[in-house]
């Protein structure tokens, strides 16, 4: 799938985690070192722990039921909007 498709995809809900299995398929297809996907996988890792922390802190701090399921609710939008983001930076950047 062209970079174009997948900046596209990116913004769909639930289909936009389609395109870490993409960013998975390139490294194979392209035989790319491993270190430099270990490199972004962990990255990936790290953005997600960081996204997570705000809303940990206000769910704790509010107790607020209603705030805790919005905000989780755009945390299950954005997270994988990031990981699309890193994935097609990736792509991008071994062209």
């Amino acid at each position: 799938m062209s970079i174009k498709k997948q900046k596209i995809i990116s913004f769909i809900p639930i289909i936009n985690f389609s395109i870490f299995f993409f960013w998975i398929y390139s490294y194979i297809k392209n035989n790319i070192k491993r270190m430099r996907f270990l490199k972004y996988l962990l990255y990936m890792f790290v953005v997600i722990i960081l996204s997570s922390i705000p809303r940990i802190i206000v769910s704790y701090a509010l107790n607020n039921e209603t705030i805790n399921n919005i905000l989780f609710g755009l945390q299950m939008y954005f997270i994988p909007l990031l990981i699309s983001f890193i994935a097609i930076k990736d792509q991008e950047n071994r062209i």
